[in-house]
């Protein structure tokens, strides 16, 4: 599927928006009559597009690379990892187009964030992928936070005296 351009999410974001303040009956996976409703149908339409292409779930932390996609920071990072271990001389691959990519930066997409924070909130995606996209969220919070306590124990090893001015 090609990358989802600006007027694309701009629509998809649109149609959430009017799917998730309409309040009806919430849709997931209990819900067996309802599955086939075209609410639920957009709704799933909409997880459909956004889900990261590597790992085929929804992006925790979804960012843009340079081949145009989202991903999810975990699945390309990894990515580009094994892509770099792969040879020093050679150009990291998109996974999508297994085109080289033109460079290794990658950019928030907070819009594709909002959304999937939107479309978990609703209550109208099936439980069982809103619990793993929490329990991966958890994860990378607990992560992020272990991350920020090691750089600031490097910085203030034990044992070392940190005078504090107070005024």
């Amino acid at each position: 599927q090609p990358p989802m351009d600006a007027s694309r999410l701009h629509e998809f974001q649109q149609r959430l928006r009017e799917m998730t303040d309409s309040k009806p009956a919430a849709i997931n996976s209990d819900d067996s009559d309802e599955d086939a409703s075209p609410l639920a149908e957009g709704v799933q339409e909409l997880a459909e597009e956004i889900v990261c292409p590597i790992s085929h779930a929804l992006p925790v932390d979804p960012v843009l690379a340079a081949d145009g996609f989202t991903y999810d920071r975990a699945q390309i990072e990894a990515w580009l990892a094994r892509e770099a271990a792969s040879g020093p001389n050679r150009p990291p691959m998109s996974p999508q187009t297994n085109a080289p990519l033109a460079s290794c930066d990658l950019v928030p997409n907070t819009a594709i964030r909002r959304t999937v924070e939107r479309l978990v909130a609703s209550g109208k995606l099936a439980r069982e992928s809103v619990d793993d996209w929490r329990a991966r969220k958890d994860e990378a919070e607990h992560r992020a936070a272990s991350e920020a306590r090691t750089r600031a124990l490097e910085r203030f090893p034990r044992g070392c005296v940190v005078e504090l001015s107070v005024r």
